[in-house]
């Protein structure tokens, strides 16, 4: 994982809505067990992935007029 080779291991957030997939957080699980790290994930992480990209859009058109 990419937050162990930078030694952030502590400071992992999981979102976006395949943690909420039987299948795919299995995967996840297993991956982070693997790598011993700590994950956090928010309440509704189904939804984080799609507020980033709405600020993205957001802050796009501010800088872009």
């Amino acid at each position: 994982m990419a937050a162990k080779a930078c030694g952030l291991e502590e400071h992992v957030i999981i979102a976006g809505g395949l943690v909420k997939s039987r299948l795919t957080s299995k995967i996840i699980g297993d991956t982070i067990n693997y790598f011993s790290v700590r994950p956090l994930i928010p309440e509704n992480c189904e939804y984080c992935s799609t507020v980033g990209a709405a600020r993205t859009i957001q802050s796009k058109k501010k800088f872009n007029p």
